[in-house]
């Protein structure tokens, strides 16, 4: 292996970079300073006078602010300078100002990288001024990247322990900063971050460009980060990375885009070269995308080639075949994994290959397999609650009572799915009171005061919600049970039942059941379970989950309402239900959606019988619940645990707990999560109304 001297030549930013003038600076200060006084407010004038606000009037600093947010997603430096100064001179106490200041921040950093340095003092100040607020750290980041840019070594070093988030970029420019002082353990860290593969921004590739003439790092930890890159998508630096090695083949990246447009093809065209990496990466980078689509397709290929790859390259192709077909629900992929030869260090199953191998000997009934994958992970990946869950389970089911009961005592003092189900067979009914919890005065005006709640209720009132969001858990991380009890209080009074359900969710000792799962508009709720014939508690838990009873929630996806529905959903429940004069708008009417949705509820229901699979279709849609059943009967916590998806999975744990606590909100006794996840019919014979019936699923 290669020692790396001490002496490294020194990195500095790209010619480019640095041939930004002064007058780049100078510039947009001279236009603001004669703009100043000609900017006119017209926008302010005519800004909607109701916003996501529930119907009150906005604040002239409402107005104003608004305005500004527009100028800084134009990046209209000028407009934001004048949008702040008439902000100060309308209310210096909105408390959103920070926000203001940020942006116009910001905006005159991404003009010029010298403003990160002639106006420090100012940047600095503020920043001290307003330490952990988000708009804060933004900023923060930012403006090191800027001094970086600039080469500004000092301010940049000394301000670098103030960032609250780790950032590849800032962290190569460190990097540089002290190789630059001759610091060696630099090199040490910078290796560790490219063997890592992550995604990397420029200034990283420059100082490895460096690192790798110097011979610091060179191709042995770059062809597996490679392989790593290719495996996580990240194509893009996968090939810039491939750019560094020397001697690499010049149709490289032509051929990784062959990869990407039709993998099926490249295999069919292609042989890998067992002497050539690149001819290796390439074909592992094809092998996998292709196991994807098919992988016993995949792996007819490989049975191929094997023999002509070198060992790591056949346990990692065979450990992609098998995580695809586990992920596929195949029979064959417990063989495949198999194929992975677990003695080599090199061949380790990674995290969630190892998962899915518990998943397959799950659908398998393969409980020896459950045993052993789960006790060959590392100690931080076997305390997860799902393996010590399933590892209970497996010793359970090979008649090791004995070892079992240790790991359901722990989980069952825990409040989650696995904690319930250990609860059940330990037969431990949970102490679960629906008094709810006083709260006093002092605490409900302490939490009022937080800056980070008062700025996050203003945001979601202006309708910012994923920056109301990031204030409201960053003011909730370090709360007492009883401040986070009167924070959701709070949070209720606003108008914001999701944050309400979180902050009560988050207390460790003290709980409010109540707070946590809340029952709002209980007359609709009643009604239209009793009109689709749904369980009220089902119904119940499917919302908590979906919108946490936001009735003007709405997806990236374009998902709306109390049921989350999709415009084509909507429409065709609509259709379906005999609505009249329905609009698109109407979704987000608590009764409207209620009436759409419980309807497709009931549809999928009806479709595939029983309400885990039900839970199942309306997240991923019918079509994939029912594929992913197997050829034998599962137990419905099986089924959950293999759902390929995450976020379903996720999912249909979540909202099956949910339903149990309504249940015994609503008065239910003797409800067992068990009983409510059912038992899966199997794929063949008859229909799965049938079938269901035929198990016992209710």
């Amino acid at each position: 292996m290669h020692t790396p001297s001490n002496k490294i030549a020194l990195v500095t930013p790209r010619t480019s970079e640095r041939r930004r003038g002064v007058r780049l600076f100078y510039a947009p200060l001279l236009a603001l300073s004669l703009m100043l006084g000609k900017i006119c407010f017209a926008l302010a004038a005519n800004a909607p006078a109701i916003a996501a606000t529930g119907g009150t009037e906005l604040t002239a600093a409402e107005r104003v602010f608004l305005v500004a947010q527009d100028a800084y997603a134009k990046n209209r430096g000028a407009e934001l300078q004048a949008a702040e100064n008439k902000l100060r001179g309308i209310d210096s106490g909105f408390p959103l100002l920070g926000y203001v200041t940020s942006w116009r921040m910001l905006a005159m950093l991404n003009k010029a990288d010298e403003y990160a340095v002639a106006e420090k003092s100012q940047i600095a100040s503020f920043l001290d001024a307003n330490r952990g607020a988000p708009y804060a750290d933004g900023l923060q980041r930012e403006w090191l990247r800027a001094l970086g840019r600039r080469d500004a070594a000092d301010l940049f070093e000394a301000r670098a322990p103030h960032l609250a988030v780790d950032d590849a970029e800032i962290s190569c420019h460190a990097w540089r900063f002290r190789l630059q002082r001759a610091d060696a353990s630099a090199i040490d860290e910078a290796r560790s971050f490219w063997k890592a593969a992550r995604a990397t921004p420029a200034p990283c590739y420059d100082l490895v460009a460096t690192l790798m003439s110097d011979g610091a790092i060179g191709a042995a930890e770059t062809w597996p980060r490679i392989r790593k890159l290719f495996d996580a998508n990240l194509i893009a630096d996968a090939r810039r990375s491939a750019g560094l090695i020397k001697n690499l083949p010049a149709q490289f990246e032509r051929k990784s885009a062959q990869v990407v447009l039709d993998a099926w093809r490249y295999l069919e065209r292609e042989q890998p070269d067992a002497k050539s990496p690149a001819s290796v990466e390439l074909f592992l980078f094809a092998i996998g995308r292709a196991a994807r689509g098919d992988a016993d397709r995949a792996a007819a290929i490989e049975r191929k080639w094997d023999n002509s790859l070198p060992a790591d390259a056949r346990a990692f192709a065979w450990s992609q075949i098998a995580l695809s077909a586990a992920m596929q629900h195949r029979p064959t992929a417990l063989d495949y994994y198999a194929r992975v030869p677990q003695a080599s260090a090199d061949a380790a199953l990674s995290e969630t290959q190892a998962a899915w191998k518990v998943r397959a000997a799950l659908r398998a009934l393969d409980w020896r397999q459950v045993k052993e994958t789960i006790e060959s992970m590392p100690p931080a990946e076997r305390r997860e609650p799902a393996w010590r869950y399933w590892l209970a389970r497996a010793y359970s089911e090979s008649g090791k009572t004995a070892a079992a009961l240790p790991l359901r005592e722990s989980l069952a003092r825990e409040s989650h799915f696995y904690g319930m189900l250990a609860a059940e067979e330990l037969a431990i009914e949970p102490a679960i009171s629906w008094q709810g919890v006083a709260v006093q005065p002092a605490e409900l005006e302490n939490v009022r005061k937080l800056p980070g709640v008062v700025r996050a209720i203003e945001l979601y009132r202006l309708g910012m919600k994923p920056e109301g969001l990031r204030e409201w858990n960053l003011a909730m991380s370090e709360l007492s049970d009883a401040r986070l009890l009167a924070a959701s209080q709070v949070a209720l009074e606003a108008g914001l039942p999701d944050r309400s359900i979180s902050a009560a969710d988050r207390t460790v000792s003290v709980h409010d059941f109540n707070q946590r799962y809340p029952m709002p508009h209980r007359r609709l709720m009643d009604e239209f379970a009793q009109t689709r014939q749904l369980d009220e508690a089902w119904l119940y838990g499917l919302i908590r989950q979906e919108s946490r009873f936001m009735a003007d929630a709405h997806s990236n996806a374009g998902a709306r309402g109390l049921m989350q529905l999709m415009p084509p959903t909507a429409r065709w429940a609509a259709k379906q239900s005999g609505v009249r004069d329905y609009r698109p708008e109407k979704v987000n009417d608590v009764a409207v959606n209620l009436e759409l949705g419980s309807f497709y509820l009931r549809h999928v229901l009806d479709d595939l019988g029983m309400p885990l699979l039900a839970t199942a279709a309306y997240n991923a849609g019918p079509g994939r619940a029912r594929r992913w059943r197997a050829d034998l009967v599962l137990d419905g916590a099986i089924y959950a645990e293999t759902i390929p998806f995450n976020e379903t999975r996720d999912y249909v744990k979540k909202v099956m707990v949910n339903a149990w606590y309504y249940a015994q909100r609503l008065g239910v006794r003797g409800v067992k999560l068990q009983s409510l996840l059912g038992t899966v019919p199997a794929r063949s014979g008859g229909s799965l109304v049938a079938q269901a019936a035929q198990a016992g699923v209710r």
